[in-house]
């Protein structure tokens, strides 16, 4: 899979914000958010990779990924699905409720600063060349 294959990535996404080459240094962070950035690298190379926006979901799941996969679902499929949709997966008795901003502002500094610097170019990259579903 592409965490553990980063000889062909390239190296601008696996040396520090710096410009100075990974060492032992590094923190575990920052290694994630490299590691993300190679990632959305690969992701785009990949012609069988379809773009998702979470925005569009959950409805995008029986409106899009299902036809998509050749799936042909009835009235009462989709209702079915919307209604478990209404649950929050990690906590089933749970009504979904989006927790994105929140998990945003809980981020460190540096998490934040990493995703800046790091990850958002690279997903920027990778969407201007990744087909959506």
């Amino acid at each position: 899979g592409p965490l553990g294959k980063v000889d062909s990535i390239d190296p601008k996404w696996l040396a520090r914000p710096d410009g100075k080459s990974s060492g032992n240094g590094d923190t575990q962070l920052s290694r994630v958010a490299q590691l993300i950035a190679a990632n959305c690298q690969w992701i785009a190379r990949e012609p069988s990779i379809r773009r998702l926006d979470y925005a569009g979901m959950p409805e995008a799941g029986w409106n899009r990924v299902a036809p998509y996969f050749g799936i042909d679902l009835d009235d009462d499929q989709r209702a079915s699905m919307a209604g478990v949709a209404r649950f929050d997966a990690k906590q089933p008795q749970r009504l979904f409720k989006g927790d994105g901003s929140a998990k945003q502002v809980q981020a460190s500094a540096q998490a934040r600063q990493l995703a800046a610097d790091r990850i958002a170019p690279a997903l920027a990259e990778a969407l201007l060349v990744m087909p959506a579903l």
